[in-house]
């Protein structure tokens, strides 16, 4: 393999020069994503408009109506009465991403109807997309379009009234730059700049364009927005209100008028509002005369004109080139030689290979590069269909790294398409809408005129290629491919195996090219191979798998190889062989291996073969073996490849091999040793023989996970066959999995072999300060290298996601592969969270019978594969929360039994009950929750001064929700007694989440939240318990250098033992580039955790001193300050949002002054606490006090404590009912 060092110059030179390339425009309209409820369908749906210069995204989510007429969206935007259409790209700020504007047909708005969208025109000097509705009163028409060379996004829009209308408007919505405070608004017309408090009336002359700016010093942020109008005539008129965090521009329609146009500006990457000035005064009313011309022609036909500056496309295609260049995209295969390479050194030059795959899918692609020689340039997609999507990058605003714009990455993809040069391209794991239409027009007319395409994904994901060119079925081509290589062998084909998509090989001709489609389900970051059911060697079989894609590269390429081989079956003397055309002083590679990854063999065979067999090594019985053979000439160049599944030959076996006192916790599961000090190991086997085994023996070598050497013993084998038995000694273990090799060997011939996977009983350090990095599961060979890589790193532990609701085989599986990292396990076993409610039923309802005995099963599984590893804990959910989304829930019949029962509890009878509701229930089966509408109702209207029956519905629901958790948490332990169980990833603390940290806390010894979330953290750290293993996620903390060095440091001053980080692979917040070097990221957090490595366990053992100070912590107060809110409308200290920043300002304040308060709960204080231990009381919003807390406040303050309280506290008893008395 040989890397084209020139490559990126030369596509820099392209770029900088005129070309279909850059003169291109490309829409991608990517399928609608549609998820179906009960009540209602959510649609999203992704658009993308590029060129070089700029690239949009429109991006419509919306709740459709069962029947399709009408949008129930609750996204903020679309409350305020905007289309749910929203501009995600190229910055989330400027024209709203949940919606920008909205068209106003008189009463009739067209937010409340769903759209549908269509591409107009695909690509070329102009792309164009069009969404239309269809409302009581018009249809509705607006297109969007990019035309070559400009940066603007052209709106154009058109109605056809089905009844008279009146007055109709469109209106804009635009946050410019940034959102966050502070903020200095304006909006720049040619006559001057005006700021939040003034109304523009454009002067349709003399305005033709608009920009939307933040000018606040060093804070450019997103840059401006911009608007031209493109028909002024259309419009009586457009006022523009200036505004002091968004402003809407309202575009009034004369009633004559049915159509407009308009132009839409965002650049961040020019983000100096004083440049853009200077930039909309030269070029803006030439755009807006253009744009008028346009708007006047037929928009049908492609667009032509938009004029657009040169030294500004110059400077658009420098940063490109700087982009393309940056280290995550990086394409670098491994430089050591493998010892069996395939086609790795072919006749004549390298393949010239043009490749298009996913980022963090390109891996194995870089693998086949070791395995055939090629000069790649390459381009990354984001996703299988979007070469560029703001999606794939969910720290960009953090960390500054974000999506390579739709316009540059597109037109890389067009001169890539276009070079002349190149033998073959290989579209790896794309759809081939996903693949610009330009681009795919020039791949296709490349291979027409002799060139090469490899495809591979299913075969539906090819569709367009399919359509777009005249595909003459190529058999022989297949026949090539296949002959001599056993495709049916490979990992995850085979009868219902999980890779099968239709046939694995096709190909055809198309004009003088060859096109050949290796038809497979990929699998996960997977972009060449299959899903499957591995659980031992996976990298063995993707070894194999790049074999077969090395042989179809080169027959798509023409570059048949001259030897074929063909197999017959095997023979006691070897593997009969066919080799035709095999030139002269050419001799065979000859590897056998078995499914373990184990060499059997690796010999030179010379050629002609003698009797036509290859000879073989004898092979183990119980193993599954395979032949793969090169065909290498005189000069050392591969010309022709195979690979033939021997199978099983049979023969004598070791069988039953067990570890004598090992505990197993299911059959799927590996035995457990318990030797934490290391000792005696007692190994026993069975010999199956159909012959006498004379002078044979047993050879036992035990290894731990990284293939050391731990012991070995020989064991004589009985000549008749039979038990035997070797004691070996273990030194103490230093990591949980390992291995026991048994091998039957008769003379210098082997005759068996056999593994066991067993783990040993490793103690995790708790008491020291440790690293955690989410992984990811399902079998991927990638991954095999990655979590082994997070290890040698500094990662000890793994929370290793995509195993829920996973059964005993697929479990089993997926913790042994991961294990075997070095890392250890914390299993994501659950997730507990809803977004839906049906009538006030949660769905899941948490007090549902069938919920909860549907995850007893799944978390007995989860628990019994899981224990043999000794998982540092469980988590039962990351971001778990009790509901969020509209309404209240609770009206389930068993969540109504339990909370009458939980009230039953509470009362003493129902007399008490009804006093402090002020409800007159007959008996507790007669009651029925309130909604907070309700309870707030009462109250207005002077009925009742109790809010009691909504709080305890609230407080009941927290503890429903916690004790859901302590639940799952016994479930585990019945599998696993000792482990420790909890949650992570706690997110917005509000009155719908369900967090009571008291409560999370109690029972829970698993407790990890958001770095960023500083009270949670707070909270977490006053209420966990001593024994519990505690951390922090980074995300937006952990951004640039100093983030990454500062943010293991923050979890372990705060008193956490460990420090988490998501994600191992697969998104832009990852330790690895692409090819599997460390990325800055890695690098920055790797070398903070290695800081942390002496002083980490003496600051973990350290006692932290606190300040005298309490701060009572109460959920209940949090409900009362949520009601305060719907009865006092829009006050700053109302809600439960407003409870939760005072709360924690106030904290942040404490500690800003050099205390460490810390948190007490309510049960704390109502036993009584005393000046001795806390100085100073702090009740921030505390309007809910029992009796108890109310008197143990008296006798502290009456005994010399400080009490901080505001003239809230004590107006509500803790029931949530009226004091008739101030308590305090």
């Amino acid at each position: 393999m040989r890397l084209n060092s020139v490559r990126l110059a030369t596509v820099a030179l392209i770029l900088a020069t005129t070309c279909s390339a850059w003169a291109a425009v490309n829409v991608q309209l990517q399928r609608p994503q549609i998820r179906e409820t009960e009540e209602s369908r959510e649609v999203t749906q992704v658009a993308t408009l590029s060129n070089v210069v700029a690239g949009y995204e429109l991006s419509y989510h919306a709740f459709h109506s069962l029947d399709g007429t009408q949008v129930l969206s609750d996204s903020w935007a679309w409350t305020q009465g905007y289309v749910p259409l929203g501009m995600t790209a190229p910055s989330k700020e400027n024209w709203y991403y949940q919606g920008f504007f909205n068209w106003q047909f008189d009463d009739e708005s067209l937010h409340l109807t769903p759209a549908t969208a269509r591409i107009v025109r695909e690509s070329g000097p102009d792309g164009m997309i069009e969404y239309t509705w269809e409302t009581a009163n018009a249809s509705v028409s607006i297109r969007f379009a990019m035309a070559q060379g400009s940066d603007k996004l052209l709106m154009f829009g058109s109605y056809e009234p089905k009844t008279p209308i009146e007055r109709s408007f469109i209106k804009l919505s635009c946050y410019p730059s940034f959102f966050p405070e502070p903020r200095e608004r304006a909006v720049t017309t040619a006559l001057g700049t005006r700021r939040p408090g003034e109304t523009i009336t454009l002067d349709p002359e003399q305005e033709r364009w608009v920009l939307y700016e933040d000018t606040s010093e060093g804070r450019p942020g997103s840059g401006p927005a911009g608007m031209i109008v493109g028909t002024p005539d259309a419009f009586s008129s457009v006022e523009i209100p200036v505004g002091a965090y968004g402003t809407v521009t309202t575009l009034e329609l004369k009633p004559e008028a049915r159509e407009f146009a308009i132009a839409l500006y965002d650049f961040p990457t020019t983000p100096d509002y004083r440049q853009v000035r200077e930039y909309f005064s030269r070029m803006g009313d030439l755009e807006a005369e253009a744009l008028e011309r346009i708007a006047q022609g037929d928009l049908d036909q492609p667009i032509t004109g938009m004029p657009y500056d040169e030294a500004r496309l110059e400077q658009v295609l420098a940063a490109g080139r700087e982009l393309l260049d940056r280290p995550a995209e990086i394409w670098r295969p491994n430089a050591e030689p493998l010892e069996f390479p395939w086609a790795s050194n072919l006749p004549g030059d390298p393949l010239d290979t043009v490749l298009f795959c996913r980022r963090w899918e390109a891996w194995e692609t870089m693998e086949l590069a070791r395995r055939l020689e090629m000069d790649v340039s390459h381009l990354y997609w984001d996703t299988e269909d979007a070469l560029s999507n703001s999606r794939s990058w969910p720290y960009a605003a953090a960390t500054g790294i974000g999506a390579i714009p739709p316009g540059v990455a597109a037109t890389q993809a067009a001169v890539l398409a276009e070079r002349p040069d190149s033998d073959l391209f290989i579209i790896a794991g794309l759809r081939a809408s996903g693949v610009p239409g330009v681009a795919r027009a020039a791949i296709a007319q490349q291979v027409a005129d002799g060139k090469g395409l490899l495809l591979v994904g299913p075969a539906d994901w090819q569709a367009e290629w399919t359509r777009e060119m005249e595909l003459e079925p190529a058999p022989d081509l297949v026949a090539q491919i296949t002959s001599g290589f056993d495709v049916t062998g490979l990992a995850g084909l085979g009868p219902q195996g999980p890779g099968v998509s239709g046939d694995t090989v096709q190909a055809w001709r198309f004009g003088e090219g060859r096109v050949v489609l290796i038809s497979i389900n990929l699998g996960g970051f997977s972009s060449l191979m299959p899903r499957h059911y591995l659980s031992e060697d996976v990298l063995e079989a993707m070894d194999r798998w790049l074999g077969l894609y090395a042989r179809a590269a080169t027959v798509a390429a023409g570059r048949d190889q001259p030897a074929t081989l063909a197999f017959g079956d095997l023979t006691p003397g070897g593997l009969p062989a066919t080799i035709d055309g095999a030139p002269a002083g050419a001799s065979l590679q000859v590897r056998v291996r078995d499914e373990l990854g184990r060499n059997i063999a690796l010999r030179e065979v010379a050629l002609p073969l003698q009797g036509g067999v290859i000879p073989l090594p004898s092979l183990p019985s119980s193993r599954t073996c395979w032949a793969d053979v090169m065909v290498v000439n005189a000069q050392g160049e591969t010309v022709g490849t195979g690979s033939a599944y021997l199978g099983s030959p049979g023969g004598p076996r070791i069988a039953n091999v067990r570890i004598n006192g090992a505990s197993q916790t299911h059959e799927l599961a590996p035995p457990l040793v318990d030797l934490p000090e290391g000792g005696s190991i007692t190994c026993v086997a069975t010999v199956d023989s159909p012959r006498r085994l004379d002078g044979a023996e047993v050879v036992w070598e035990v290894r731990d996970t990284f293939g050391r050497l731990l012991a070995t013993a020989g064991t004589p084998a009985p000549a008749g066959g039979g038990e035997v038995t070797a004691n070996l000694d273990l030194a103490r273990p230093v990591t949980v999995c390992h291995q026991v090799d048994a091998t039957l060997r008769q003379a210098d011939e082997t005759l068996d072999f056999q593994r066991l996977h067993f783990t040993m009983t490793v103690p995790y350090p708790y008491d020291d300060f440790t690293a955690l990095m989410w992984t990811t599961t399902g079998g991927s060979p990638l991954l095999q290298i990655t979590d082994r890589l997070c290890y040698e790193w500094g990662t000890e532990m793994c929370d290793p996601a995509n195993t829920l609701r996973a059964d005993d085989l697929r479990a089993a599986r997926e913790y042994a592969l991961t294990a075997r990292s070095g890392m250890r396990l914390v299993p994501y076993a659950t997730r507990i969270f809803s977004e839906t409610n049906q009538d006030g039923v949660r769905v899941p309802s948490l007090s549902d019978p069938e919920y909860l005995r549907e995850w007893q099963e799944w978390l007995t599984i989860q628990g019994r594969q899981a224990a043999p590893y000794q998982p540092a804990a469980y988590t039962l959910g990351d971001e778990n929360y009790l509901y969020r989304g509209p309404g209240e829930i609770g009206r389930h019949p068993a969540a109504m039994a339990e909370f009458r029962a939980w009230l039953s509890q509470r009362y003493p009878d129902i007399a008490a009950l009804n006093n402090a509701w002020e409800t007159d229930y007959a008996s507790f089966d007669a009651i029925e929750p309130m909604v907070l509408e309700e309870a707030v109702a009462r109250v207005e209207d002077g009925e009742a001064s109790s809010l009691a029956p909504w709080i305890e519905h609230k407080v009941f629901l927290d503890e429903s929700f916690a004790n859901t958790h302590n639940y799952f948490r016994d479930i585990i332990r019945a599998q696993d007694p000792d482990a420790k169980v909890g949650w992570d990833g706690i997110l917005t603390y509000g009155w719908q989440s369900g967090y009571n940290f008291v409560d999370l806390t109690e029972q829970c010894d698993l407790n990890q939240t958001y770095i960023s979330r500083w009270l949670q953290g707070r909270l977490m750290t006053d209420f966990k318990r001593p024994d519990a293993l505690t951390g922090s996620w980074g995300n937006r903390v952990a951004d640039v250098e100093a983030g990454w060095n500062a943010f293991p440091w923050a979890c372990l001053m705060r008193g956490d033992n460990s420090t988490w980080w998501w994600t191992s692979w697969g998104v832009d917040y990852v330790p690895f580039n692409p090819d599997l070097s460390q990325s800055k990221f890695g690098e920055w957090f790797f070398r903070a955790v290695a800081e942390t490595a002496g002083p980490g366990k003496m600051i973990v053992h350290a006692e932290r001193e606190t300040s005298p100070i309490a701060v009572l912590y109460s959920k209940r107060n949090m409900f009362a300050g949520t009601a305060a809110a719907a009865m006092t409308q829009s006050q700053p200290w109302a809600g439960d949002t407003a409870f939760r920043l005072e709360h924690e300002a106030m904290v942040q304040a404490l500690f800003d002054l050099g205390y460490h308060p810390r948190h007490i709960s309510e049960a704390q204080l109502a036993a009584g606490i005393s000046p001795d231990d806390f100085r100073v009381l702090a009740l921030p919003m505390a309007t809910c006090l029992s009796e108890a807390e109310a008197t143990a406040i008296r006798d502290y303050v009456a005994a010399g404590g400080t009490l901080i309280v505001d003239g809230r506290a004590g107006i509500l008893t803790a029931e949530g009912a009226m004091h008739p008395e101030r308590p305090l």
